[in-house]
């Protein structure tokens, strides 16, 4: 149910509030927007995409922990984002993210879920855990 409210929140942000996001709008650095309800025990991370589309995803927390991912790009989805992250050299998240961009005052959101490799045991695939992002000092 929660996976399916996130859905539909994403949904109404697209079709009331502008255009998706480009490649060009989403440079920059992202924050939890705090937008979607999460459970008490989900680490928040900082977003960090560079104009090459590589980016650094840093937990907010105090021993910090940052992967660096690179994006990976669909051949018909140019408005879905998908990075795969890497910690010490293994792919260990995946993120989708796509988001709009307000028609009426310019301002940006980014939604989509994380997902877990190799999580709780080698090969499986945990998570869609929602994540939703804005710019940094918005």
């Amino acid at each position: 149910m929660k996976y399916l409210l996130t859905f539909a929140v994403f949904l109404v942000s697209l079709t009331t509030h502008g255009d998706t996001l480009t490649q060009q709008g989403i440079v920059g650095t992202w924050v939890p927007s705090g937008e979607i309800p999460i459970a008490e025990d989900v680490t928040l991370y900082r977003l960090e995409i560079t104009n090459e589309l590589s980016a650094t995803y840093t937990s907010l927390e105090e021993s910090s922990k940052t992967f660096q991912c690179k994006n990976m790009p669909g051949e018909s989805q140019n408005a879905v984002f998908i990075f795969h992250c890497f910690n010490e050299g293994k792919h260990t998240k995946t993120l989708t993210l796509s988001g709009w961009v307000s028609a009426k005052n310019g301002s940006k959101r980014f939604y989509g879920h994380e997902y877990f490799l190799g999580w709780p045991k080698p090969g499986a695939t945990y998570g869609g855990i929602p994540v939703s992002f804005k710019p940094n000092g918005t």
